[in-house]
């Protein structure tokens, strides 16, 4: 495995990361090392305040589509065993390229709002312009 993105620890890729509970995509976890443990408290907080005002943003048909693209991009990483909170630019181009010879470039474009939305709830940058991924 290369340096993309941390390698889950369990199956369930919780070991030593952090839970954060969202109405827009459920409970997703920030692997070890993306954060300080110390303000694990403070992240979820804001995550919750950030998810409430991400869900009041978009159309119900926005975040079913959402929903829909981050459940596809979560399990494209967990089978190659990354995190897929990783903040990795590169790693999302990987799964756009993997996605393109099944999806639409609209569809596409969805998939990569739904994952860059994602980062961000949990605090993580992740540049939709990156090189990578344009």
């Amino acid at each position: 495995m290369d340096s993309l993105t941390p390698p889950l620890q369990d199956p369930d890729g919780t070991a030593g990361g952090l839970v954060i509970a969202t109405g827009l995509f459920g409970e997703l976890v920030l692997p070890a090392g993306a954060f300080d443990p110390a303000r694990a408290d403070e992240i979820r907080a804001l995550a919750s305040q950030a998810a409430a005002y991400a869900t009041q943003a978009r159309g119900v048909g926005t975040l079913r589509a959402y929903r829909s693209a981050w459940r596809q991009y979560e399990a494209w990483c967990a089978r190659l065993g990354v995190a897929a909170l990783s903040g990795d630019p590169r790693l999302v181009a990987m799964y756009l390229t993997a996605a393109a010879e099944r999806l639409a470039v609209a569809t596409l474009q969805v998939h990569l709002a739904a994952v860059v939305t994602a980062h961000r709830l949990v605090g993580l940058s992740l540049d939709p312009g990156h090189p990578s991924i344009c």
